[in-house]
């Protein structure tokens, strides 16, 4: 989401309540989706130009709305001709392992036509597929599965050299931080509701289950893939209950 008269841009890092807060900034005037600012055959030449990997991924309809910061970057400078230094950037994150397992439950719905009922019930067999699963995108490197921060947040350039990777987003919220995100507006000179609605009502499963779902190797995997913002945000995989 992109605001051009008061140069604001939300990165929507995927599950961390961004369906919540593109619908808020899409009821916000100024705010404008990928969809209504971005040209998808420019998009695409862009990609092709600094070599981004994921071409299509990124350029699909339904990806559209999960541009990483790099791409938002690269797109208003080839295109535009503007610096996003320009732009105030904000994002939200989440405790990397729980985003794994909501991750994991996302696809099994969306992707697969698990019930909601049947990927609440926690069972063996379901943590038997998320470890799979886990194992599976880390294998072949599509990390994008699992969505980890640096894929979306972070300067690609730097990204592929590894421990000097750069956030380009000027503010970072926890998603239990979402109501401040109104207020922070506000200072910025945006007219907008005081409060952002809820949009996932769905039961999340039993939170004393969580670590259950990780043996030591998907522990370690969404550790190394987020150890970024688990050391920013002193995330812990005991918290997750």
């Amino acid at each position: 989401m992109i605001h051009l008269e008061k140069k604001i841009i939300y990165i929507a890092n995927p599950k961390t309540g961004s369906d919540a807060i593109r619908g808020y900034l899409q009821r916000t005037p100024g705010f404008q989706s990928e969809r209504q600012f971005l040209d998808r055959e420019r998009l695409f030449e862009v990609c092709m130009e600094n070599d981004f990997p994921n071409k299509s991924w990124l350029c699909v309809d339904d990806q559209l709305e999960h541009l990483p910061a790099f791409l938002y970057q690269a797109y208003l400078r080839s295109v535009h001709n503007i610096d996003m230094a320009e732009f105030t950037v904000f994002s939200t994150v989440r405790n990397p392992w729980l985003k794994a397992i909501s991750a994991f439950k996302y696809s099994l719905t969306n992707n697969h036509g698990v019930s909601s009922e049947q990927v609440n019930q926690d069972n063996e067999v379901l943590i038997t597929l998320f470890r799979e699963y886990i194992q599976h995108t880390s294998a072949w490197k599509g990390y994008q599965y699992i969505y980890p921060d640096y894929v979306h947040l972070r300067n690609y350039q730097y990204m592929c050299l590894g421990p000097d990777d750069k956030d380009l987003c000027n503010q970072i919220f926890d998603i239990k931080e979402t109501p401040l995100i109104p207020s922070y507006l506000q200072t910025l000179g945006v007219e907008c509701l005081p409060v952002i609605p809820r949009t996932n009502t769905i039961q999340k499963g039993n939170p004393k289950n969580r670590q259950k779902f990780f043996n030591d190797e998907a522990r370690r995997i969404i550790y190394e893939a987020n150890i970024k913002s688990i050391d920013k945000f002193g995330y812990t995989f005991d918290e997750i209950g």
